[in-house]
């Protein structure tokens, strides 16, 4: 198993290697000259003193009999300093006397006879003989935990020192080597053969900072107090504004972190002059022998033109399209004049013909029902008579209305002359049209004179007369005028009603 490897700036690196030599120095002037107090002789001397303190307080007190008050001493000892765990006085190391603190948690000596510098134990005499002992259970000196050992002042200074220091050698070192020239790194051969070329060219170091950029690039976004070398990719206005991405997803940083190439990054950004370009960026990242990546060549193809050209391609193909669109409304508006009626926008017998005639060979091919229905407006001349022309041609509109409301989208309506109309019902036996006439009879009646503004009780009726292929008619001629008869049988037989071909050709 491989260890990741760590990448460590120069800055970083450099700033280690000097903060090590720093330390090595300290230490070895400590050994020599002794520049670091000795911490372990301060605590034994204040130690030593505090004992001496609370032993002669002690005497005095035990001599003059005062317990309340000897007691008093050790437990106000004890509160005050807290480098002192517990106090007692031990008389001939027998049975404690008086203690201040918990002395049989804290007491725990590891000589019987010798203080130590965390157990300190002072004779006590009476008439010039050894009456009994005043025994201190300090803190240890010792550190205890980790945490303890870097509490120790020399050890918090070391780690200032060590962390302190690297942080502000890496911050000004950085700031030192962004006034160095990194172009220096690359052969002038090579700068000179960059410079050649037509497309913008930046070549970056591991951390990102600029190392090369070739003249085309230099002329398009340096000014003259804002040099592209040695300055952080991440720190260039134009590329921050361009790419508008955290500058650890810049696409050279990527590529270097994938050792992958990143081509076709579309990016837009402003030259010295104001200028607009719109560039295709290609990063590729540049590895060492060893396969190590040391940087990555960035490449900015310039497509302005191109796009330009696109953009104007764009707006002819539009204005095509909408040439071709306009074109085809007005084809078909063309179609609808020459195919329509213009009162009742119902077929005119022109293209009615045009498409029933297909329609008919069709189904007589396949054997499909098919019926005709010719129908017209009862006493139309009446309407024109007594209300006007323009009142009978609102009849008109309002009758092929009505028939267009009922029929189904797949029915052919024709305006065949005058206020006479013609249908064409594929798909509908002889039943079927029979219905469908009565149907669009019963509308006639009940609808189409209330829809005719300005006019007061209009009654419009009309009669129908319906064919289909199954009474024999071998062309569509011949239907449209057997449907035509049984619409005058209706006539005759006092109009608004519906009459089928088969059926009155019996009856005759």
């Amino acid at each position: 198993m491989t260890l990741p490897k760590i990448n460590l700036s120069p800055a970083l690196r450099t700033s280690i290697g000097l903060i090590a030599l720093i330390i090595g120095w300290l230490m070895l002037m400590d050994l020599l000259l002794g520049l670091w107090p000795n911490e372990k002789a301060m605590l034994k001397e204040l130690r030593q003193r505090t004992s001496e303190n609370l032993t002669i307080q002690s005497a005095v007190l035990l001599q003059s009999g005062d317990t309340i008050a000897l007691k008093k001493t050790l437990e106000e000892a004890v509160r005050r300093d807290p480098q002192i765990y517990s106090i007692a006085i031990r008389k001939n190391q027998d049975k404690i006397l008086m203690q201040a603190g918990n002395h049989n948690l804290y007491w725990k000596p590891t000589s019987a006879t010798q203080s130590t510098l965390d157990y300190v134990r002072v004779e006590l005499k009476a008439n010039q003989q050894h009456w009994g002992d005043l025994e201190i259970a300090f803190h240890s000196s010792s550190p205890q935990t980790i945490l303890d050992w870097f509490k120790q002042p020399i050890v918090m200074g070391f780690l200032l020192l060590l962390f302190g220091g690297t942080a502000l050698y890496t911050l000004y070192l950085r700031r030192i080597f962004i006034y160095l020239d990194p172009s220096s790194v690359i052969p002038d051969r090579v700068s000179a053969a960059f410079d050649n070329f037509s497309e913008g060219v930046m070549m970056v170091d591991r951390s990102g900072r600029v190392i090369l950029a070739n003249k085309t690039l230099r002329n398009w976004v340096e000014e003259k107090n804002n040099q592209l070398f040695g300055k952080s990719s991440k720190d260039l206005p134009w590329l921050k504004a361009a790419l508008r991405e955290d500058p650890k997803n810049y696409p050279w940083i990527k590529a270097m972190d994938s050792q992958l190439a990143i081509n076709g990054w579309q990016l837009e950004f402003h030259k010295s002059n104001g200028e607009t370009i719109k560039a295709v960026l290609n990063c590729s990242p540049i590895q060492d022998a060893a396969k190590n990546v040391r940087g990555c060549l960035v490449t900015f193809d310039n497509v302005t033109e191109m796009d330009r050209m696109n953009k104007e391609l764009t707006l002819t193909m539009e204005k095509l399209s909408k040439s071709q669109e306009e074109i085809e409304i007005q084809n078909t508006e063309l179609r609808n004049l020459a195919s329509r009626d213009p009162l009742t926008s119902c077929l005119n017998r022109r293209a009615f013909f045009e498409d029933a005639e297909s329609i008919f060979a069709s189904y007589v091919l396949e054997k499909r029902p098919l019926a005709c229905i010719m129908t017209d407006i009862d006493h139309f001349k009446s309407f024109n008579d007594l209300y006007g022309h323009a009142v009978g041609d609102k009849v008109l509109v309002a009758f092929s209305r009505t028939l267009l409301f009922v029929l189904r989208n797949e029915d052919l309506l024709c305006r065949y002359g005058g206020e006479e109309f013609c249908i064409l019902l594929p798909d509908a036996t002889p039943e079927v049209a029979l219905s469908i006439a009565e149907r669009l009879r019963s509308e006639v009646e009940t609808r189409a004179g209330s829809s005719v503004r300005n006019t007061q009780d209009l009654k419009i009726t009309s009669s129908f007369g319906v064919a289909s292929l199954t009474a024999g008619a071998n062309n569509l001629a011949e239907m449209i005028d057997q449907a035509d008869k049984a619409l005058y049988a209706a006539k005759k037989a006092g109009r608004n009603c519906v009459k089928v071909w088969g059926e009155f050709a019996a009856e005759n």
